[in-house]
């Protein structure tokens, strides 16, 4: 049996059949977070924009607060703005997503990029 054990203010904490790569040394501070089930976390701005992109969701221009409210209803995951919108600049780059001024409020809207044949 592999048996792991932390000083925890003194006291031992039992890591058996934990996460043993959380543990530098013996005398690590254990964060509880780190060791949380990781299947329960909810999904991060990244996967959920990259999941977005393979559906028709961006067909239309989204603004940033669109694609948020969409993924608070959809997702169950509450997104601040300033979370997407350094992964909307990377899809940008790489020619994923497009980005455009709306005529109705002068801020950008996201959507896929129109295909152009040569």
């Amino acid at each position: 049996m592999n048996h792991l054990a932390v000083k925890d203010r003194g006291g031992e904490t039992d890591l058996s059949g934990g996460d043993t790569a959380l543990v530098s040394n013996a005398n690590s501070k254990i964060n509880p977070v780190l060791l949380a089930n990781p299947k329960s976390k909810k999904m991060g701005s990244t996967k959920i924009l990259n999941q977005l992109l393979t559906t028709d969701f961006f067909d239309t221009p989204k603004s940033i607060a669109s694609i948020t409210d969409f993924s608070a209803t959809k997702y169950d995951t509450v997104l601040q703005t300033s979370e997407i919108s350094g992964v909307l600049l990377k899809l940008i780059k790489v020619n994923k997503l497009s980005r455009v001024k709306s005529e109705e409020n002068n801020r950008y809207v996201y959507l896929k990029p129109a295909v152009t044949t040569a």
